[in-house]
């Protein structure tokens, strides 16, 4: 199946939403979607579960961190893109623009009260200070992206530890299962999550807006996203992505070489003494460490995205592509289809599994789900113009409604990136 610029371009942005919400499902389910919320004893159940160790170890090496970068990414890429096709002096863009921005707030702040691991509340916050970098020259973005997703956060990590009640390495000695807690308080939460009223959980998320800002902060995981949304702004506006096929050659070189540096600051940080506690690390060495494991999480969010795109220029790998990008396509709809069915499998309200299954037959849940999603999507878009989500979305943005129904079926298969 050839492809012109525009529809090539269109579907591999597509392929990497669909992508990262393979990689946040997977990440998500595993922990039985309460995220770090998971009591010592509940867990102790598993340390000696060599297949949930080993999804651990993979899940830690190759999800954990690297899908919400491509997300972050590509939400900048929207905007630069929406920008670049309309006028800067244009008065109407930007304020439906904001309007966009204030629904996408509500819709995330509505799912934050069902399951507190929304990022779109975040994305919808950090969306308005992108308008402030529309004029921004390509230099500012990349100095700005740097400093945001590298510098600042590696200072953050390290003064960070001296504010919490309870200091911890953050060397992730407990990222193999989860990040375990022994805290009486976390224990009711979880016990909130799964044998709580629907009331009860509704009123813990909302208690949890504030320890969600402190994390967004502790993590320094607001900066690195919205640094990550201006490298994504200065790709869309740049029109860079229209023209894909002149960036074929360079993708396996990208490739490789990220691969041999994130190799390399892999062995930097296994070799460099990090042992000691908290209290007692030297502020260099703590800064350096921190900088080593977010450019390692840069630089394999970089593979990823070479790797995907070298992947969709390959004829036997059409189907995954196919399939990645008929997600992606219905982005909102299906990330919080993900919550919705997490929800309702692990928590009270629903089946009440957290805890009861373990992480590795949580992935192969997970992997199934997905699965579903992919047809799901591929049915409903061969009878819709959008995603149901994304058409409330839009409508709500016009103030009128959008023509949902096409005027008639078609193989969506062949079709996602005509759209």
């Amino acid at each position: 199946m050839k492809l012109d610029a525009a529809k090539k371009r269109i579907q591999y942005v597509d392929t990497l939403r669909g992508f990262a919400l393979l990689g946040m499902l997977l990440t998500h389910t595993r922990t039985w979607f309460v995220l770090s919320i998971i009591p010592e004893t509940v867990m102790q159940k598993y340390n000696h579960d060599t297949a949930s160790i080993l999804v651990g170890m993979f899940n830690s090496f190759f999800i954990v961190g690297k899908f919400y970068t491509i997300f972050s990414f590509l939400f900048g890429v929207s905007f630069g893109i929406q920008l670049s096709e309309k006028v800067l002096a244009d008065n109407k863009f930007i304020p439906m623009f904001v309007w966009r921005l204030v629904l996408l707030f509500i819709i995330g702040l509505i799912h934050h009260l069902h399951w507190n691991g929304d990022v779109l509340g975040v994305y919808a916050f950090l969306g308005l200070f992108l308008i402030l970098f529309r004029k921004a020259t390509n230099r500012y973005l990349i100095i700005g992206g740097l400093f945001l997703s590298l510098i600042l956060p590696s200072f953050i990590h390290e003064l960070a530890p001296l504010f919490e009640d309870e200091p911890k390495s953050i060397m992730g000695n407990n990222t193999m299962l989860g990040n375990v807690h022994i805290n009486d308080d976390y224990l009711k939460s979880f016990e909130t999550l799964k044998r709580g009223s629907y009331t009860e959980i509704i009123l813990q998320n909302a208690n949890g807006l504030k320890s969600k800002l402190d994390y967004q902060w502790n993590t320094s995981r607001v900066f690195v996203t919205f640094g990550l949304m201006l490298f994504g702004f200065l790709v869309g506006r740049g029109g860079y992505l229209k023209n894909l096929l002149s960036f074929r050659p360079y993708a396996t070189k990208i490739m490789f070489g990220a691969m041999l540096m994130v190799g390399v600051c892999y062995w930097l940080l296994k070799t460099m003494s990090f042992e000691q506690s908290v209290e007692g690390w030297n502020v260099i060495p703590t800064i350096v460490h921190n900088f080593l494991m977010l450019l390692k999480a840069l630089l394999t969010t970089i593979v990823y995205i070479s790797a995907l795109f070298y992947l969709l220029n390959l004829k036997q790998m059409e189907f995954v592509a196919d399939s990645l990008a008929i997600v992606g396509k219905m982005a909102m709809t299906n990330y919080l289809m993900q919550s919705l069915i997490g929800v309702l499998l692990f928590y009270s309200i629903g089946l009440g599994w957290a805890g009861d299954i373990s992480p590795a037959w949580c992935y192969l849940i997970a992997i199934l789900v997905f699965v579903f999603q992919v047809m799901y999507s591929k049915w409903w878009l061969s009878k819709y113009n959008y995603g149901p989500m994304e058409w409330l979305w839009r409508s709500a943005t016009y103030m009128s409604w959008q023509t949902l129904r096409i005027s008639s079926p078609k193989n969506i298969t062949k079709s996602v990136v005509a759209k």
